[in-house]
């Protein structure tokens, strides 16, 4: 049957609370204990998650464009009166007011693009370099990284965790396996996965219509996530939480067996429904309207609690009963479990180690988990602009001065009706003897502070900014300078501000990449082949992936780089290439060419030898494989060697055919790749071979070298693939062509002695200005070669003569 719901799936057993599953359901007792964790985790350190919730809360709100926000009794948020000073006046309830200088949002927006321009690259190594299994490990984790971080969109991920940094401080990242039909299917006609150590000649056939199964990473913020407060370390928390709310049918689809139990409410624990009027309220951008009842009629929440094993020590001291569910629950969760809910209904739990599906990151170094966010110091420079440009525009709007009319001169009447158009001229009565300016005057303007536009611009500037570290020179907004060398160093200077959460980030991509390839190694049902942007088709085999790896960023950099500064310091190379031969060898690599592509910007453009490379890369796997096989075309002329030695007695002319095919077999090697190369044209063999010499020297290279049997075995298949693509390129090279003879003949005797001795000097002849002033006369002749950029020389005769200068 076709899957409409995506499913997670997990390596570890999955109990439900179905009793028709038999083995696979609950006990009573397991059950009624699992909820007793999950609520004592839901009310654990009910004051700090209410400060968390609505700090969180607020700062969402303040992202979103709502602020002047005043904290409610029962929690939340209220407006004043649009237009009023801070409550001076008529307050007028106002839920969309959005009427600020909002210097919060601008901050995020600089922030978030900073810490998400460039995805943090990582590279996995084998846990062990003397296990073949961690080596292959390790190699298709390499390539399956890449396939991982373009489904998931690794960008956008990171602009949500840096995003979570700014308003929440935390960010808590899920990776698991996801079985969906938006993966594809896989074919009937396919095979299943092989895994080395249990392969047999048989394989397993695959269901129709079976969806593919990949991994997912979703992000989530505070209001989702619920940890110990007092807690350091993510290794030390007992138990973590999250909750997000989907549609009734949803809930249903995906429990279908539990679908009549599944009712829309909330998690049933009363010190977690403020998170969840929180994350409705600003899911549903209703601003401070908390959400609406229709909303409430349809939405469910979904929780998972991930409970490590010392959380079952609860259970210590409830007597023999407490014992026995202890150890009941150790049995069958020995590494943790994840228990899901759907509203306030337990539907399963799985046998899993949270470790290796969870991972928390935090914007700043500090005590517990509830930590300060990077804009949280800009909340209180955000309320005091909003409080000063409410005053300046009452100004503007309020202290418009009144006019006074002498009622017996004006009828007010009249006035009333007049429209106040500029320029108009119009008539009136003057009164005899008095002054007109006696019969109307105006009340004084009032002038605001003029202190006050320059606060103003403090706030909304350098001050916010020096709190946020979202410099301008962050997005090219370099000050007090017109070179591009000092707007490059403030940009690195602003960017250092950052370098805590940009290794944070490192660190969580780290995380999540080693998680996904051992999920994927786990729960995997066919091998992955897709095409990567930028790198073509990659090929991983699920079964290469069952090895124990480690994952670390390629690079130390402490600051992201952006497209902007990589394309500069691309262009910089290129302009020194005629001064620098280093950079001319860089871009001479094949290899480059897709980084040049990428850095100049142009899509369309086609980088020489790329298509070559990549056809190379994707050679790699199938060389690894094994090593070198004999040389078929010595094995045929050997055959025929055989067969001609059991005729030269009978056919006198076999003998000069035995010998021509013996002189053949000696100028062809014995052993082969076991990837032929074309023996024309058709390939570019020295790009090839380039590709081939910097797989051998990489660390990758290395380790195969110096690896087992079967490495040093595929290192030598590929170094034979060198060899190959190397002689057919010098096969294919055009000849060297001839060398050109060139003379040169100088009258030296026409020019002054000193010059003519210091010419005979230079080729070889000792004299001085004297021999010539005396009236000697000299010859010299000698020869040169002189290399040319073809590969040719150039061959130069040179004839000097010197006599007394007349």
């Amino acid at each position: 049957m076709t899957q409409l719901v995506a499913q997670n799936v997990f390596s570890g057993q999955t109990y439900t609370t179905n009793p028709a599953d038999g083995e696979n359901a609950l006990l009573e007792a397991e059950k009624k204990g699992l909820g007793q964790l999950c609520d004592i985790a839901g009310r654990t350190d009910p004051a700090s998650r209410r400060i968390t919730v609505e700090q969180c809360w607020r700062a969402r709100l303040y992202q979103r464009g709502y602020q002047r926000l005043i904290p409610r009794k029962n929690g939340g948020w209220s407006l004043p009166g649009a237009g009023t000073a801070w409550g001076v006046g008529k307050v007028e309830q106002n839920n969309t007011d959005t009427g600020q200088i909002n210097v919060y949002s601008r901050d995020h927006d600089v922030i978030v693009s900073a810490l998400s321009s460039e995805v943090p690259k990582v590279r996995f190594y084998p846990h062990r370099t003397s296990e073949a299994t961690d080596v292959t490990a390790a190699d298709a984790a390499n390539s399956y990284k890449y396939f991982y971080t373009s489904s998931n969109c690794l960008e956008s991920k990171l602009g949500e965790i840096a995003s979570s940094f700014y308003t929440d401080g935390i960010a808590v990242c899920f990776t698991r396996s996801v079985s969906s039909s938006k993966f594809g299917f896989i074919d009937s006609s396919e095979e299943g996965p092989v895994i080395p150590e249990t392969a047999s000649e048989e394989t397993t056939s695959v269901p129709t219509n079976t969806p593919r199964i990949r991994e997912v990473t979703t992000v989530f913020g505070a209001l989702e996530a619920k940890v110990p407060t007092s807690v350091q370390h993510f290794e030390d928390m007992q138990f973590l939480g999250i909750s997000w709310e989907e549609d009734e049918a949803v809930s249903k689809a995906t429990f279908p067996a539990m679908a009549t139990k599944i009712k829309p409410s909330g998690c049933g624990v009363a010190e977690l429904e403020l998170d969840r009027t929180a994350r409705l309220n600003v899911q549903m951008n209703m601003g401070v309207g908390y959400t609406t009842g229709d909303t409430l009629e349809r939405q469910v929440t979904r929780t998972m609690w991930f409970l490590r094993p010392s959380a079952f020590m609860e259970f210590v001291g409830d007597g023999e009963n407490g014992d026995v569910l202890r150890q009941a629950l150790i049995t069958k969760f020995p590494e943790g479990v994840m228990v899901e809910y759907a509203g306030s209904e337990l539907m399963q739990a799985t046998s899993l180690n949270p470790d290796d599906h969870l991972c928390v990151l935090h914007s700043n170094p500090g005590s517990g988990q509830n930590r300060r966010s990077l804009g949280n110091s800009v909340i209180s420079i955000q309320d005091r602009l909003n409080r000063l440009s409410d005053l300046q525009m009452d100004y503007f709007t309020r202290t418009v001065p009144n006019r006074y009319y002498d009622s017996e001169a004006f009828d007010m009447q009249m006035l009333a009706q007049q429209s106040n158009v500029p320029g108009a001229s119009v008539p009136f009565l003057r009164q005899p003897g008095v002054p007109v300016s006696e019969l109307v005057f105006t009340d004084p303007a009032l002038q605001a502070n003029p202190q006050m536009l320059q606060l103003m611009e403090l706030f909304e500037g350098q001050w916010a900014q020096d709190m946020t570290g979202a410099l301008p020179s962050l997005i090219g907004g370099a000050q007090d300078t017109n070179t591009v060398g000092n707007a490059v160093l403030q940009r690195n200077q602003a960017l250092q501000r950052l370098t805590f959460p940009w290794q944070m980030i490192k660190r969580g991509v780290c995380c999540m990449t080693k998680q996904a390839v051992q999920q994927a190694a786990k729960n995997g049902n066919d091998s992955i082949s897709d095409t990567v942007k930028g790198l073509g088709r990659i090929q991983v085999e699920i079964s290469d992936l069952r090895g124990n790896v480690l994952c670390y960023p390629e690079s130390d950099s402490n600051i992201p780089e952006s497209w902007a500064q990589r394309q500069a310091i691309f262009l910089e190379a290129v302009g020194q290439i005629s001064q620098n031969p280093f950079y001319a060898s860089l871009l001479a690599v094949p290899a480059n060419g897709r980084v040049a592509k990428d850095a100049i910007g142009l899509a369309e453009l086609e980088v020489p030898g790329a298509a070559s490379t990549e056809k190379q890369q994707a050679e790699f796997d199938l060389l690894k494989k094994s090593g070198p096989v004999p040389n078929p075309q010595l094995q045929a002329i050997q055959e025929q060697i055989q067969q001609g030695v059991q005729h030269i007695a009978s056919d006198p002319q076999v003998a000069p055919m035995l010998q021509q095919l013996q002189q053949q077999a000696q100028s062809l090697p014995p052993m082969v790749s076991t990837v032929p190369v074309m023996q024309d044209g058709s390939e570019e063999h020295s790009v090839e071979a380039a590709a081939c010499q910097y797989w051998m020297i990489s660390p990758e290279g290395r380790t195969y070298k110096n690896g087992d049997e079967l490495q040093r075995a595929a290192w030598e298949n590929i170094h034979l693939h060198w060899q190959e693509h190397s002689a057919q390129a010098a096969k294919l090279a055009p000849p060297a062509p001839p060398p050109v003879k060139a003379s040169i003949t100088i009258a030296a005797d026409k020019l002054p002695p000193n010059l003519q001795s210091q010419i005979f000097q230079e080729y070889g002849l000792e004299s001085s200005p004297e021999d010539f002033e005396q009236g000697q006369t000299h010859e010299v002749s000698t020869e040169s070669e002189t290399p040319t950029t073809d590969g040719g020389k150039v061959k130069q005769v040179v004839s000097i003569s010197g006599a007394p200068l007349k």
